[in-house]
């Protein structure tokens, strides 16, 4: 793809990331197509905002609500999509901001995901 050719990116796959007061017109924005947004912070603008909230020092544990929310995907799913690449999800309900343990199954727990 050349660098000045647009990319069309359906509003339907669109997930938003954001972790400050500066993502509140945009995840506002993405709520109102019905799309993911998800805060990585404790910000108090957002997360009331963000449909998913998780806090953690792993950029993988934002795919848990992707894979859910964009794909489709159950809990044994995306379980055992963690473990074929040697982590271990616990703490999976049904809450969209429950508690959630990401960790290398050769490791004690180090992400949380609420």
């Amino acid at each position: 793809m050349s660098c000045g050719r647009a990319m069309r990116i359906r509003h339907d796959s669109v997930v938003y990331v954001g972790d400050g007061s500066s993502d509140v017109h945009v995840m506002l924005h993405v709520n109102r197509l019905r799309r993911s947004t998800i805060a990585v912070s404790e910000n108090k603008y957002i997360t009331p905002i963000a449909k998913r909230t998780i806090l953690s020092d792993d950029a993988c544990s934002v795919l848990v609500p992707i894979l859910e929310d964009l794909f489709g995907w159950n809990t044994s799913k995306i379980r055992a999509f963690f473990e074929s690449h040697g982590l271990a999800l616990q703490g999976m309900g049904q809450d969209s901001n429950g508690s959630i343990t990401l960790c290398s199954t050769a490791a004690a727990p180090d992400i949380v995901v609420n």
